[in-house]
């Protein structure tokens, strides 16, 4: 980050250093949520509606990311001095975590995607 009025630096770490251990049980609750909306969309096919609920929770993380990183700024100027850093910082987390929740599905897709007759598929 160049040395504006961030008092942020410390969000630019990677998730693995600042990862807690409340990490994954916030996640899950992310998940449950987005298994709800994508089952209470009524006569819409599940695939679709959870594709909806995917795009919202895209949209929905987008911004409070960016939120979160304007919390650390006293100016506008600042902020948009550091833009692509923080784009950056954002979309090699985003790909380092579709990357690895990619192969843990590619290695685990038969347990994942067929589950027992008697359970609905959901996001796991």
């Amino acid at each position: 980050m160049s040395k504006n009025s961030n008092d942020f630096d410390g969000l630019l770490e990677p998730v693995e250093a600042i990862a807690d251990e409340q990490f994954y049980h916030r996640a899950d609750e992310f998940i449950a949520l987005a298994n709800t909306l994508s089952d209470s969309t009524g006569d819409e096919e599940f695939a679709t509606s959870a594709s909806k609920v995917s795009a919202s929770l895209m949209y929905a993380n987008a911004r409070f990311n960016i939120w979160l990183t304007a919390c650390g700024y006293h100016n506008a100027e600042d902020l948009k001095a550091n833009k692509e850093q923080v784009l950056s910082y954002f979309l090699e987390q985003y790909k380092l975590m579709l990357e690895d929740n990619f192969d843990e599905y590619s290695n685990n897709f038969d347990e994942y995607m067929n589950p027992p007759e008697d359970e609905v598929k959901h996001f796991v």
